[in-house]
């Protein structure tokens, strides 16, 4: 498989097929110079649209500029959310897109601008999508990433084989994930007009002002059997067959060129290059970009292996991205640990370092702005939900490791300790306290705002 987009469909199907829109040529656009602060809510830990229209003013008392929400459309939730099984509707756990309609019109009153959290690498296999393609149904057959053999690489949640045999179709498809979730073809135009369509659906029936971009540097793969490096220095079987190639990019610009949208591509990198070719200011499509590989290479937490923060290594890679003017700075997220307990410092500390940054762009999860640590969740795996610590469980049960063993190691790596309902109480006590991390909080951004690191 290539790694740029073809021009015109290779699909064979006796109906016209779908055609994506051909984005006007635009010239790189210069970063403003501006500061913005983005805040993450993750829906499943507040059970309601309503509930978090609710607390849209406390958002916005830390003058934030964009609220982020973790998918909210139809799902199996086997990846909480990560696993769409329909782009254009809202979950039934949630509400209604009458309510989330109210959500957004009250954000816009507030003066709070919202973005969606797009999963573009995959669709869940319950997606009508895929349950055609499995069919090899004509028009969908090349929707998805489909192999006569299995390539031998490795997913991403446990390591275990990335493709999955399916027998209804005789092939395996590509999972970078879980079996559940089936990796799209992005070289297929159709696919790419689908997007567009869903693109349009949110901004202009739905008032969407942007998107955050899941895995958005995976969406061209090389069909291939492994590429192997000798010695193997970097990510597991397959890394280097799907890994910010420029077929990425090409699919970005399609989708999102001739629009005005503010847009986070979220990516991994400890090369500046490999960023730049996303942004905006270097020729690219999307605005700004989270660097994943930052936080998640200062300790073994992929491995999830409790061992401490490498603070040396931590400041040197952040320095390397630290003026990157499109860099998002983010330590937390709902696919991460409290980052106060992966530190071992408090709460304030964590806040002045990340607000006496030379950063132009932060985002704050839920709860970081009241210093939260990691609660201590019982050690059963009953009270496990994400569906990475589940899957880690069970192969260290197979390696003969004693579940309790592996729940003590698992636990403080777990995805669920940043997943779990905000304590209102809390909140509203720490608002009445001078000296809390949330008073402190609103300070750091009000001094953060008001000084200008970009103007030399």
């Amino acid at each position: 498989m290539q790694t740029t987009i073809k021009t015109k469909t290779t699909i064979k199907t006796g109906t016209e097929p779908k055609n994506p829109k051909t984005p006007t040529t635009q010239k790189p656009k210069k970063p403003k110079l501006q500061k913005t602060l983005i805040y993450q809510l993750y829906p499943a830990s507040w059970g309601s649209l309503k509930a978090m229209q609710d607390f849209l003013p406390k958002i916005k008392a830390l003058d934030v500029d964009y609220v982020w929400l973790s998918p909210i459309f139809p799902s199996p939730w086997v990846d909480g959310g990560y696993d769409v099984s329909d782009y254009r509707a809202i979950n039934p756990r949630f509400g209604t897109m009458q309510d989330f309609d109210a959500f957004v019109a009250q954000a816009h009153k507030l003066g709070l601008k919202v973005l969606l959290d797009l999963v573009l690498n995959h669709t869940s296999t319950e997606h009508e999508w895929f349950k055609k393609s499995r069919q090899n149904d004509s028009e969908y057959k090349d929707y998805y990433l489909w192999s006569r053999y299995d390539l031998h690489w490795d997913n991403l949640f446990n390591g275990g084989r990335a493709f999955e045999y399916c027998e209804e179709r005789e092939e395996y498809y590509l999972h970078l994930f879980d079996t559940t979730q089936a990796d799209l073809n992005w070289e297929n135009p159709a696919v790419i007009a689908e997007f567009q369509e869903i693109i349009d659906f949110w901004t202009e029936e739905h008032a969407v002002d942007g998107f955050r971009l899941d895995v958005c540097q995976f969406l061209s793969k090389n069909l291939r059997p492994a590429i192997l490096k000798k010695p193997i220095t970097i990510g597991p079987a397959g890394f280097l067959n799907y890994f910010a190639k420029p077929g990425a990019v090409q699919v970005l610009h399609q989708l999102f060129d001739h629009r005005n949208l503010f847009t986070i591509g979220e990516a991994g990198s400890l090369l500046r290059r490999d960023l730049k070719k996303f942004t905006q200011s270097h020729g690219g499509p999307l605005t700004k970009i989270f660097n994943t590989a930052i936080p998640e290479s200062i300790d073994t937490i992929a491995s999830f292996k409790a061992t401490k923060i490498d603070r040396k290594r931590f400041s040197r890679l952040f320095s390397h991205f630290e003026t990157m003017a499109d860099y998002v700075l983010a330590l937390e997220s709902h696919d991460t640990p409290r980052f106060t307990s992966r530190a071992r410092r408090s709460g304030k500390s964590i806040l002045k370092f990340m607000f006496n940054a030379d950063v132009q762009a932060i985002c704050l999860y839920q709860g970081q702005e009241l210093g939260l640590k990691n609660p201590k969740l019982p050690l059963k795996i009953s009270a496990f939900n994400d569906r990475q610590t589940i899957l880690q469980y069970e192969k260290a049960l197979q390696k003969g490791e004693h579940p309790k063993s592996a729940l003590a190691r698992l636990r403080p790596r777990s995805r669920d300790n940043a997943r779990q309902a905000l304590n209102l109480e809390d909140y509203a006590r720490q608002e009445a306290d001078p000296n809390s991390c949330l008073t402190l909080t609103k300070r750091l951004i009000s001094q953060w705002k008001n000084c200008s690191f970009f103007d030399n």
